[in-house]
């Protein structure tokens, strides 16, 4: 598992103090927000590419350190040069409503990726809860004194950058979480988050350290803030479904086969009009089933429906949009002639 990418995954873990969720923190980020980490000698700058209420979509772009020279360039300038040396450039659109991982997509290898549930565990991820820190709890800068002695030990505080500069003297609100005990590689973990006591609207922890006596991982980040777009902000990938032949009859009506990566997409399903252009396109209800093939789904269309919605005699194509992505819309390669 990538350790950047299970970092952004654990920012849905909800806080212990009732109505607040790290979900509300991401619902209140602003396009642009950013954070930088480090991680065996790689940097992995994560960006809000968009953010509505029923999803976020963050960019994740990791470069080697030998690829760039953090004392000569900015991280907005070495996005507009197009992210020279840049090992992995990915799209990641989280749910809200379903609270998981929907989507994912490589930039760098122009491809939809398989979203794997074992590949980021979300089910447990979501049902941890954290608590506060206490002062008395935090980490602190030097040996401990003796059983007799007061403790008038510095608490200890992760570094803090924003937009290059290292900033003096930063607080954090600290909040804890323990993972079950199970199979998996973060078993019994502690997980300890640092966030700005000076900037509580920003969605981003500034460090993250895991441990359970086994692992112990610390994450940090190494600059941070506001207004960062990417070149491909603006550039929306191809759709993760196609069509995948011509419209097949079924006893109960009409069948469409669609390739989609999992998990599968609400659709919305129009038929538009080829005999009538003018004619807006009509809404169709349909009825997922699953097909024996990987990623293959049928849209079964009851006929009762589609002699309710067309014109008999006329020439029509499909059209599917994705319902968390309106503006990925696609058209069958192929029309159909309807005739009850």
């Amino acid at each position: 598992m990538k350790t950047f990418f299970l970092f952004f995954l654990l920012l849905f873990l909800p806080f212990a103090a009732p109505a607040l969720t790290l979900k509300d923190k991401l619902l209140g980020a602003k396009e642009g927000d950013f954070i930088v980490t480090e991680q065996n000698k790689i940097y992995s700058l994560l960006i809000v590419r968009e953010v509505l209420p029923s999803f976020i979509e963050l960019e994740e772009i990791s470069v080697p350190e030998s690829h760039i020279n953090l004392k000569e360039t900015s991280w907005s300038s070495w996005l507009a040069q197009g992210s020279p040396g840049h090992s992995s450039w990915m799209l990641y659109q989280i749910d809200f409503v379903e609270e998981k991982l929907q989507e994912s997509y490589s930039f760098s290898q122009k491809q939809w990726l398989y979203v794997d549930d074992s590949d980021y565990l979300f089910a447990k991820l979501l049902t941890l809860y954290l608590t506060a820190v206490s002062d008395k709890e935090k980490r602190r800068i030097g040996p401990p004194p003796q059983d007799v002695e007061p403790d008038r030990r510095a608490i200890w505080d992760p570094p803090l950058t924003r937009e290059g500069k290292k900033m003096k003297k930063p607080h954090y609100d600290v909040y804890r979480g323990q993972w079950p005990k199970d199979q998996s590689q973060l078993s019994a973990c502690t997980i300890l988050f640092y966030f700005d006591q000076e900037r509580p609207s920003f969605p981003f922890p500034y460090w993250l350290e895991l441990s359970n006596g086994y692992i112990s991982l610390k994450l940090r980040t190494i600059d941070s803030g506001s207004g960062l777009h990417t070149p491909l902000a603006h550039t929306a990938p191809p759709p993760p479904f196609h069509f995948t032949g011509a419209s097949q009859p079924i006893k109960e009506g009409l069948r469409l086969s669609l390739f989609t990566l999992p998990p599968a997409h609400n659709f919305q399903l129009f038929a538009r009009n080829l005999t009538d252009p003018n004619s807006p396109p009509c809404a169709v209800e349909f009825q997922v089933k699953s097909a024996k093939q990987t990623g293959t789904v049928y849209l079964d269309i009851a006929k009762k429906d589609l002699t309710a919605r067309l014109m008999s005699g006329h020439q029509y194509v499909w059209v599917l949009r994705s319902k968390s992505r309106p503006q990925q819309v696609i058209e069958s390669p192929f029309s159909f002639h309807w005739k009850p």
